[in-house]
């Protein structure tokens, strides 16, 4: 508000005679303290006029205050701020204050688990106020890679997941790719042909992938064993009591078979 303290107005007489008076007793207009500017003033005494100078300086900011905190107070490490709900009280020389809902700078480090300092920059003047920062929590995972071997022979090859990816999906919406060979895989078996469905298990969460299991091939078959009866009257029909045939495969196992076919017997006389 103006303050006339200290200031004299002289009056001037007609009779070349003068009179100092405080400022005060006279009629002061013209002070507007909402414009920061230079103020002339009117000085009114006796219906007499005159003027002086005064200047209104700007409020200077000296504190800010967090006086309403952000709704979302809890975060996951690694992720960006949210201030929204937060309001700004700002503090000026002149003992007033102003509230703000935009405008100010945040800085922050969300990279450790805790409680942690978020610093708020207005009008350069600082605050902070205080949050929590949580661990990220895996939220998926998926075999993005397969893996190099993806047919498998029957009975014969071991899996192998060189090659494969994994990749981890956290609840803060970053990701990272492991081995496959890092996590559990269950579910092959290469005794039955087809597909396989694996499983995959990291941490809790699954997913899976296929593989084909190849059927074995026959490469080859011998008679270990002949016949019983290896000499015929004409007219005799073949008889295999006491042969043994063995089937040789592509995953290097081989079995006695039976349900063979034989050919190249004829009932006439001679060597067949």
């Amino acid at each position: 508000m103006l303050d006339l303290a200290g200031g004299k107005l002289t009056l001037y007489y007609d009779n070349d005679t003068n009179e100092e008076i405080d400022l005060s007793e006279a009629e002061v207009t013209g002070f507007n303290h909402l414009v920061v500017s230079e103020n002339t003033l009117t000085v009114t005494y006796g219906g007499k006029t005159t003027t002086f100078v005064v200047r209104i300086k700007a409020k200077t900011l000296t504190s800010i205050e967090v006086t309403t905190k952000p709704t979302t107070l809890e975060y996951i490490e690694f992720t960006t701020l949210d201030d929204a709900g937060m309001v700004l009280t700002l503090h000026y020389d002149n003992g007033t204050t102003e509230t703000v809902t935009t405008g100010w700078e945040s800085a922050y480090d969300f990279s450790q688990v805790g409680p942690t300092e978020v610093t708020v920059t207005y009008g350069g003047m600082t605050t902070t106020y205080d949050v929590t920062v949580v661990a990220k929590q895996l939220a998926s995972i998926k075999v993005t890679t397969l893996p190099t071997k993806t047919e498998y022979l029957e009975e014969k090859d071991a899996l192998n997941l060189a090659g494969g990816k994994l990749t981890l999906y956290y609840d803060n919406n970053t990701n990272e790719e492991i081995d496959l060979s890092e996590a559990e895989v269950t579910g092959f078996d290469n005794r039955v042909v087809g597909d396989n469905t694996l499983t995959v298990t990291y941490s809790g969460k699954t997913t899976t992938f296929t593989v084909r299991i190849k059927a074995k091939s026959v490469t080859s078959v011998k008679v270990t064993a002949k016949p019983n009866k290896l000499t015929y009257l004409e007219g005799d029909a073949f008889d295999a009591t006491g042969m043994v045939v063995i089937a040789y495969y592509d995953n290097d196992t081989n079995e006695i078979i039976t349900g063979y076919a034989v050919s190249g017997y004829a009932s006439t006389p001679g060597t067949k």
